[in-house]
């Protein structure tokens, strides 16, 4: 649920994280290679979604999460 996302970013999926993946941080789901949707849920568990599109897919989740969240989008210049 939406309820349980604390924060979701713009982050980078190195070369060799394709498919599904257990990382330290959490789990990472790749279909693509560079940029990926990060999302930090309630708990600390964070998973990683790669894809092409992953600027476009951070900011439809910060439009629907709940208003009283504060999304901590960053592009992936910021991050660096």
């Amino acid at each position: 649920p939406l309820e349980t996302i604390e924060s979701v970013k713009v982050a980078t999926v190195p070369w060799y994280g394709l498919g599904i993946r257990r990382i330290r941080r959490g789990w990472s789901f790749g279909v693509a290679t560079g940029n990926a949707a990060e999302l930090v849920l309630s708990g600390g568990r964070r998973f990683m979604i790669a894809l092409s599109a992953a600027p476009e897919l951070v900011r439809l989740v910060e439009d629907a999460l709940p208003a009283e969240a504060e999304p901590q989008h960053q592009t992936k210049e910021e991050s660096r």
